[in-house]
């Protein structure tokens, strides 16, 4: 029937709206997209290229350029690197399935293949699979796709994390730290036992052959002054001329001496925030992120649950992956890890002390303080001396003191 009100000025209007509620009846419908869905998984390929921008200036996705994967096959990996080079504008994905074999699927579950307007039920059909269902079952298969690239890459990040926070620690050995660079020179900083900075330098690893003698000497003084044998070396930039300039001088000045390489991911990070600038109020950021190369040698688990998750570097793609996620992973792994070591009082940094289970941030803060007016805790008992501590907090058995 023809409707003037509604803008259905002849037949052709009706038999378009009425082809256009059919198809939307027909892709809302719960079997139909089971079916199609089942069909996209067995079929369905995420087609990549690069865009115009991206072939100009974004290279490092050139791989990814004119290629085309299966989504049953995409490794997790591989979803994270496609989905950050498309949010980058470098990359276009396009998602492509075996169109007609939904059509003809639907068809026959629906049971339009003998009704007297097949054809004109056809064509819906294709309306819907192609305007409709395909776009509705790409954005969930998408999300799919991240949803399980990020917990795979969640899962690594954990597992990689309780690796390197369970590393072995070297109690009562003094560490010299040391921050390597070209232009500003490597820095150095000197820890006690207790990872207590006691003294600061600067060395250089370039210059003319007679400089550089001069700095292994400096170095190997540095050294003896503060009766240490055991150096930390970042990892960083000018790593490997800062390596061949203690190796030289282990083999010319101190032959008892020993170097350990040390990964620096995050020392950056930490050095302007706002635990290290309450930890070292004095010290300039440079020699916070020396600090923390030492320290991460000394006590792994202490030091790097002071840095966020996605900047440590133990993770796969970890800068794409939710912070909030990332942080409850790091929480989880910190609070499994104390759990099983358990946390020295008269060492662990209130950032360390707040996962030991019935403790908080304020009451992590308040052992530390405590702790700084005390000196050292000899017994358990002084715990129940903190404000807002108990009798059960206090023989939880995760405090060794």
């Amino acid at each position: 029937r023809i409707d003037a009100e509604n803008d259905l000025n002849s037949a052709d209007d009706v038999r378009r709206g009425v082809s256009d509620i059919i198809a939307e009846s027909i892709a809302e419908n719960a079997e139909v997209r089971a079916l199609g869905r089942r069909i996209a998984k067995r079929t369905g390929h995420w087609a990549v290229a690069g865009t115009k921008s991206g072939k100009e200036s974004q290279h490092e996705y050139r791989d990814y350029f004119d290629y085309r994967e299966a989504i049953g096959r995409i490794p997790p990996h591989r979803v994270l690197a496609i989905n950050r080079g498309e949010e980058a504008g470098a990359l276009r994905v396009r998602f492509e399935w075996d169109q007609d074999a939904v059509a003809s699927q639907t068809a026959g579950h629906l049971k339009f293949e003998r009704h007297r307007f097949s054809t004109f039920l056809r064509e819906c059909i294709e309306d819907a699979v192609v305007r409709l269902l395909q776009p509705s079952l790409d954005r969930e298969l998408h999300r799919g796709l991240t949803d399980g690239a990020e917990e795979h890459a969640t899962s690594v990040f954990g597992r990689n994390l309780r690796s390197l926070l369970l590393a072995a620690p070297l109690q009562n050995r003094r560490v010299v730290a040391i921050d390597p660079g070209f232009r500003t020179g490597c820095k150095l900083a000197a820890l006690d036992e207790r990872g207590q900075c006691i003294a600061t330098d600067i060395v250089y690893v370039t210059g003319s052959a007679e400089k550089r003698a001069s700095q292994f000497a400096k170095l190997a003084t540095f050294l003896e002054t503060h009766d240490c044998r055991l150096i930390a070396i970042g990892n960083g930039t000018a790593c490997r001329e800062t390596e061949e300039l203690v190796s030289t001088m282990i083999n010319e000045r101190l032959p008892d001496a020993r170097y350990i390489i040390v990964n620096e991911a995050g020392a950056s990070i930490y050095s302007t925030s706002t635990v290290a600038r309450t930890e070292f109020p004095d010290q300039d950021a440079t020699v916070r992120g020396t600090i923390s190369i030492g320290r991460r040698l000394q006590d792994p688990l202490s030091e790097l649950v002071k840095i966020e998750p996605q900047h440590i570097g133990v993770g796969m793609y970890q800068h794409d992956i939710s912070p909030k996620r990332l942080e409850s992973s790091l929480d989880e792994v910190v609070e499994s890890c104390v759990n099983y070591v358990g946390v020295d009082v008269n060492t662990a940094s209130a950032s360390l002390l707040r996962y030991v289970s019935g403790l908080n941030q304020l009451l992590a803060r308040r052992v530390v303080e405590y702790r700084d007016g005390i000196g050292q805790f000899t017994s358990r008992k002084q715990l129940l001396d903190v404000p807002g501590i108990g009798e059960g907090r206090c023989v939880c058995r995760e405090f060794r003191v």
